[in-house]
């Protein structure tokens, strides 16, 4: 599950990775250390989007064209 803080004009990224609770600060956040997943699908390692910022527990496949291929 993903929330979504807002403390002081900065923004905050909860998440629950690994039964633990995470406060990630993604404003200002280098692209290496964007935290990371294996497409379920392909098996390719994919990094987090903004348009994921509220649903990253939910996202298992890396693309749409993943998302469509049959298992």
């Amino acid at each position: 599950m993903c929330y979504v803080l807002n403390v002081a004009d900065k923004k905050l990224v909860a998440i629950k990775y690994q039964n633990v609770k995470v406060i990630l600060n993604m404003k200002g956040v280098k692209k290496q250390n964007l935290p990371e997943k294996i497409c379920i699908q392909c098996g390719r390692p994919f990094s987090w989007r903004k348009k994921w910022e509220r649903c990253w527990e939910e996202v298992k496949y890396c693309s749409e064209a993943c998302k469509k291929k049959p298992s």
